[in-house]
């Protein structure tokens, strides 16, 4: 390609060539003229990862722009940072399925649209799967599933995933909402990953429906808001959607949530209106 000036006007040669033919100018007629789409896709949304054996599976909403060519999906392990596109061509459909996990490493996706002029929008909010041979789904903040906190999304303290973390209003009652589908009645297990900065336990009551379900949880304190560890409990759901709140039961407030997983076969995160 060459540019140049010629008699006071500015011209742009394009020329090509190939085995057995000389370099060759491409004519006017053939070049594009007009404007340049510069502007991306819409982010995408509902993003989220169900997590099985040596697995995991990504659905996310399907895109309403015109000009759609497709999704990258990015996978890292240290979440917000590191990513690396799994697909090697555009994704056409709003799914995918990564079989190159190992059981036990948590991973973090992130989500792109790509329009036909090949421009990328931003990544959608990370969802998380740790692949195990128990079935499981991770609820983040800002992601399907997540209803809200009675408080504040936040990422000053360093260690958590996804967006942020569910920090709420010091006050008792002040809690955490999360829905989800499950296909049968069943015991299934929910794990929250906290932070409590403090030496004195934040026990919290689970409610399922607006009933309780589990009373006094102790979300024990960790030493620092920067610490994160987990804890698990057995709960018993009938089949179908339910609504699931945390909810602290002393003027302390909740431990700060950094997501809920919860294990068992088909449990689908679901919207919250």
């Amino acid at each position: 390609m060459t540019f140049f000036e010629k008699t006071g006007g500015q011209r742009l040669e394009v020329r090509w060539a190939g085995p057995g033919f000389d370099r060759q100018l491409i004519p006017n007629t053939v070049l594009y003229r007009g404007s340049l789409d510069t502007t991306a896709p819409a982010v995408p949304t509902g993003l989220w990862a169900a997590a099985g054996s040596g697995v995991v599976t990504l659905d996310w909403a399907d895109n309403n722009d015109a000009d759609l060519a497709g999704y990258h999906i990015y996978r890292t392990t240290i979440s917000g940072s590191t990513y690396t596109r799994l697909n090697t061509s555009l994704l056409t459909t709003s799914n995918y399925t990564d079989n190159t996990v190992t059981n036990g490493i948590l991973y973090h996706y992130r989500v792109a649209a790509v329009d036909s002029s090949q421009n990328e929008s931003d990544k959608a909010s990370e969802a998380s799967a740790a692949p195990s041979t128990t079935a499981s789904v991770i609820l983040q903040e800002n992601t399907v599933g997540f209803c809200g906190v009675d408080g504040t999304v936040d990422s000053n303290n360093a260690g958590f995933t996804g967006d942020g973390f569910a920090n709420g209003n010091n006050a008792a009652g002040s809690g955490v909402n999360w829905k989800v589908s499950v296909p049968a009645a069943g015991t299934y297990t929910f794990t929250w990953r906290f932070a409590n900065g403090t030496t004195t336990a934040r026990p919290a009551n689970l409610l399922i429906d607006g009933t309780a379900s589990v009373s006094g949880i102790s979300f024990a304190g960790t030493g620092a808001w920067t610490t994160w560890t987990t804890i698990s409990q057995a709960v018993s759901l009938a089949a179908g959607s339910h609504t699931i709140r945390l909810e602290p039961t002393t003027s302390n407030g909740l431990a700060n949530i950094d997501y809920l997983m919860i294990a068992g076969a088909g449990v689908v995160p679901i919207a919250c209106n």
